[in-house]
């Protein structure tokens, strides 16, 4: 089965197109954030990101929100 999540070649790119609207490179941030990948972990920012993106209904970003919320991670407890 084919994936239709795409990959980008720098982290500069791939903000570029989370700060343009794109929601799966928004997940990607969110990813980034939470585990600290290119960047200093940090949740707050991670579910902003995920938020953004689950908002424009990507399912996989609407799993990681749901993940912060259990965990208690860059949200109100």
């Amino acid at each position: 089965m084919k994936s239709n999540r795409r990959t980008w070649t720098s982290f500069d790119e791939m903000h570029a197109a989370a700060a343009s609207g794109d929601p799966q490179a928004q997940c990607y941030m969110g990813v980034c954030y939470q585990n600290g990948q290119g960047v200093q972990q940090d949740y707050n920012e991670a579910v902003k990101w995920f938020r953004r993106s689950a908002e424009q209904n990507d399912q996989v970003a609407q799993c990681y929100l749901g993940f912060c919320y259990l965990a208690g991670h860059g949200v109100p407890q």
